[in-house]
Formats: structure tokens, C-alpha cells, sequence
């Protein structure tokens, strides 16, 4: 059986707790936390690699701890992977993100300046955007189960755009059904993201790799990049890959 990632979660929000309130060597939070040094070591390269925490010469710091971003919660995965997509934006340029709640999380992360984020996830409203990031919502009708907005109008918005990337979540992905969604209002808005995009990002956990949901938002060789767990089966990820994908597999 997997490992519970709550759990997982649980215990990294614990370093991050002891790490804030003194600098720590790797020994000494294993021995505080009852783990092994591998697993700290671990956990603390996916802490460094979200920019919450440094390491130097074995000490364990925080990094700017009245920052933002570390006040937000690391209790989940969609956090680490959302991380990982804003990575790949840079300056000046449009960002799709579509009704995930994955994906829209991205926002909190953006170091990239002066970014246009345009979606139609009203999850957004509820997120931390840096002060250069321009905010654009598509308008719609508007679905209080989802927060997403759908309809002509939110169609209309993003095929006015030409994006630069689009972040989006899906609720199932396979080698040969390629992207699914289970939203039929939100189908119709995916693929418009989809084919007004030069680079697509596809943020996923394990869960939804080798599900097939109701409806096709896009093919396989329409991804450019899909950021996952290491949950994931491998031989699902040679097939995706064999697909053109690029897959960026982190530990969660």
C-alpha cells in the first residue's frame, strides 16, 4: 500500500515548523521527528526545492519566514507540484490556468514578473499573486460546485488570447485516450486553453494517470509537460513519454 500522503505532508509541516524556530541539523531533526536521516534528508530536498527552506553545510534555515509563500499551508500535493509549473514561466508573458484547483495554485509560486494569468477558476480570488501579475477572469456563468465560469463568454475570452503557457489539472490522462474531463460545462473551455497555448503543463497526482473520464480535452502528443508524483506506475510513464511528453516526476 502507498504511503499516506497526508502523513507525509503532516511530517513536513512539522519540519518546517521546527525549522522556523532555530536552525537544525539534518541529525538532529531526524532524532527529534523519530526518522531516519534519509527520509529528512528526503523531505528537506522537496522543502529546498519549494523555496521554504536552505541547507548549508548540513544546517537547516528558513528562508524569509515573513514571507508569503511561507505562510501558505504544505499540507497537500497540489502545493508541491504547483511549485514545480510556475518554474517554467517567465517574464512578461500570458499564463492559461483552467478550473483545477491544482493548477491554480500555481499563482502563489510565480516568481516570473509581470505575468497575465488568465482563468476561469474563481479559486484564484482566494490565492496570494505576486504584485506584478496581472489578473484576468473570463466571466461566464458561474458553477458554485466547481467555482469555475463556463458558457460562451468564457469561451470567447481565452479564444481572444494567444498564451505563452497553460497550467492545467485533468481528471484523467492515458497513452491512448490522451487528457479527460468528467466537467462537460468545462470541456468545451479546456481544449480552447489547450489549442491557444505554445506550451501545455499538465499538473497531476498518481490518482488520475490510466483513468479515462468522460470527456477528451486533449491528445497525449498535445502535453508538453506533465509534473506527477512518483506514485506513479512506470510503465504508464514510458508510454506517455514514448507520447512526446516530458515527465517531471517529484517526491511527495
Amino acid at each position: 500500500m502507498k504511503r499516506s500522503t497526508k502523513e507525509i505532508h503532516a511530517r513536513r509541516q512539522q519540519i518546517k515548523q521546527l525549522v522556523a524556530a532555530h536552525s537544525i541539523s539534518l541529525t538532529e531533526l531526524s532524532e527529534q521527528l523519530n526518522i531516519s536521516e534519509m527520509t529528512a534528508r528526503r523531505d528537506c530536498a522537496v522543502l529546498e526545492k519549494m523555496g521554504i527552506i536552505s541547507r548549508h553545510k548540513g544546517i537547516l534555515s528558513i528562508l524569509n519566514p515573513t514571507s508569503n509563500e511561507h505562510n501558505l499551508s504544505i499540507n497537500s500535493i497540489e502545493d508541491i507540484l504547483a511549485a514545480e509549473a510556475a518554474k517554467y514561466v517567465k517574464d512578461n508573458t500570458v499564463l492559461f490556468i483552467n478550473s483545477s484547483k491544482t493548477a491554480i495554485k500555481t499563482v502563489n509560486y510565480l516568481t516570473a514578473q509581470n505575468v497575465t494569468v488568465v482563468t476561469n477558476n474563481l479559486n484564484v480570488l482566494h490565492e496570494k499573486l505576486p504584485t506584478s501579475t496581472n489578473l484576468i477572469l473570463s466571466g461566464g456563468r458561474y458553477y458554485p460546485s466547481t467555482k469555475m465560469m463556463a458558457g460562451d463568454l468564457a469561451f470567447n475570452s481565452f479564444n481572444g488570447f494567444h498564451a505563452d503557457y497553460a497550467i492545467i489539472g485533468c481528471d484523467g490522462i492515458t497513452p491512448n485516450d490522451g487528457v479527460t474531463t468528467s466537467k462537460i460545462e468545462g470541456a468545451r473551455i479546456n481544449r480552447v486553453i489547450v489549442n491557444h497555448s505554445k506550451k501545455v503543463i499538465l499538473v497531476t497526482s498518481y490518482a488520475k494517470i490510466g483513468n479515462v473520464s468522460n470527456l477528451k480535452i486533449a491528445d497525449p502528443e498535445d502535453i508538453d509537460i506533465m509534473i506527477t508524483d512518483t506514485f506513479v506506475d512506470k510503465q504508464q510513464i514510458t508510454q506517455l513519454q514514448n507520447k512526446g511528453i516530458q515527465v517531471s516526476q517529484l517526491c511527495v
